[in-house]
């Protein structure tokens, strides 16, 4: 990653659309991006070995989408987020696909609550390294907390009739509550190290 990125900043220096002064913002942001996309791919591409892509889609989507707004865990590597992107996919997957279709709307049903009680109380959980003002803070709950609901009323709709993207999206809703937690206790932990 490091290396590739390394490749296209030199790349952009040489053609003048960057100074040496933002090479490190740059070499940062390009490693970013390179990674992100690298997770994206891993999840499709599970989806596909997994006979699931629309799963891998409907994943990438409320994933994506909300932990932009509330925040949670954020890893100290790349392979470690990618790691903890493709696991948390497998263990959506897994719920999705074991849990019996007698359970589909009960467990749909306490996968959202659970994950709506997480996401009002600490939704969003800020990063140390990236602070946000009150103003942003407030419009981050604001967002997350809304599409949280919204897509807790979709996922019931779709488990009421037996499709089972609805139990996909409650098992995502429920792994974003738990990465705010998990990030909550490690801003903790390097607050109390700190």
């Amino acid at each position: 990653m490091e290396h590739i990125s390394q490749k296209v900043v030199a790349y952009f220096l040489r053609n003048n659309v960057i100074t040496e002064d933002e090479q490190d913002i740059y070499q940062y942001g390009t490693e970013l991006v390179l990674s992100s996309i690298l997770g994206i791919m891993l999840v499709l591409l599970a989806g596909i070995i997994l006979h699931q892509v629309w799963y891998a889609v409907v994943y990438l989507i409320c994933m994506i989408g909300i932990r932009l707004y509330s925040g949670g865990f954020h890893a100290d590597t790349y392979v470690v987020c990618n790691l903890t992107f493709v696991g948390a996919f497998l263990l959506v997957y897994g719920v999705t696909v074991w849990l019996p279709l007698t359970m589909w709307l009960w467990g749909t049903i306490i996968f959202c609550i659970v994950a709506l009680i997480i996401a009002f109380c600490l939704s969003p959980v800020e990063h140390p390294n990236k602070p946000f003002t009150k103003k942003q803070g407030r419009k981050y709950r604001k967002i997350s907390l809304t599409m949280m609901v919204l897509l807790s009323i979709s996922a019931v709709i779709l488990t009421t009739y037996h499709i089972s993207i609805g139990v996909c999206i409650a098992a995502t809703l429920l792994v974003i509550s738990m990465l705010m937690i998990v990030g909550i206790i490690k801003n903790h932990s390097l607050r109390s190290d700190g």
